[in-house]
């Protein structure tokens, strides 16, 4: 049998360090685009970063370059992140 943790002595806000939130809008929640800059989901969402990877991914396959490891992966999660936050009609 194993023993079950005791959830009321850990509190989420001791687990995790929450980022500075945005100088715009206050919120905290963020996306890194694909230089490893941190964006603000409300401020700036990822519409941009996902036109370069399709742009980029188009490229490849136009001259049969192999797709770069990670990019399809990482292009489906941003268009995953946009659609989510607009049918929500607002980002966290």
């Amino acid at each position: 049998m194993v023993d079950e943790p005791d959830l009321e002595a850990i509190r989420w806000e001791d687990c995790l360090d929450l980022p500075d939130p945005c100088p715009d809008c206050g919120g905290v929640v963020f996306w890194w685009d694909p230089s490893r800059d941190r964006r603000c989901l409300r401020c700036q969402p990822p519409t941009a970063a996902i036109r370069l990877l399709e742009r980029a991914q188009a490229i490849r396959r136009r001259l049969g370059i192999p797709s770069a490891g990670g990019a399809a992966e990482m292009l489906a999660d941003l268009k995953r992140l946009d659609t989510t936050c607009k049918s929500a009609n607002h980002p966290v």
